[in-house]
């Protein structure tokens, strides 16, 4: 190929990664705990609160959503998605305490609970979306 689609791709990557609702959404925590760094002010960390406890719900939500939409998916491979997805809320948060307690990491439990079970939600979901995958592969 030549160099200007290699420039062309590279630019749609960028673009998808700084429009992807995690990215932006990250940093745009990132930047209020900068601005706020004694705690973000009672109704802002409220807010933030309810939008976390359901963030990992809409995700599955959604994600349950778009794996029923894909074509000939059986009731056999929704119901191993459903265990597969309820296992991974159980598996990720288990072996991320293990890893942190492994790195002798000073984050709370709930705080390390919360980023393993957070990405399966949200990330698979968005993965799942974005390049139109079936069950089988995702």
């Amino acid at each position: 190929g030549s160099g200007g689609s290699g420039e062309g791709r590279a630019r749609q990557v960028a673009l998808a990664v700084l429009t992807n609702p995690l990215v932006v959404m990250t940093v745009a925590g990132l930047v209020a705990g900068q601005a706020f760094p004694e705690g973000l002010p009672s109704l802002l960390s409220a807010f933030s609160k309810q939008v976390a406890d359901a963030g990992p719900f809409l995700g599955f939500l959604s994600l349950g959503f778009a794996i029923n939409s894909v074509g000939d998916t059986s009731a056999a491979e929704l119901r191993h998605s459903a265990v597969l997805c309820g296992a991974k809320l159980v598996l990720m948060p288990a072996l991320y305490s293990c890893a942190a307690s492994l790195l002798r990491c000073q984050a709370s439990t709930a705080f390390v609970g919360f980023l393993g079970a957070l990405p399966a939600s949200a990330s698979v979901y968005a993965l799942a979306a974005a390049r139109d995958l079936s069950p089988k592969v995702v």
